[in-house]
């Protein structure tokens, strides 16, 4: 369970394998980051949102 701009959000996962508290192999992430900029144009990551999660290996 986790917390995204005031919102709860939950997801179920099956395909990552443990092996007691560890993990089989690497977990991959792909998360989009959205970016705001300030008057003086200094950039900033305002959101991240988690797109996928999988233990595929990805080239």
């Amino acid at each position: 369970m986790g917390w995204f701009a005031g919102t709860q959000t939950r997801s179920t996962i099956t395909e990552i394998e443990l092996d007691g508290d560890r993990l089989v192999q690497p977990v991959r992430l792909v998360v989009h980051h959205y970016i705001t900029y300030d008057g003086e144009g200094v950039a900033r990551i305002y959101r991240s949102r988690l797109v996928d999660l999988s233990s595929d290996r990805k080239t």
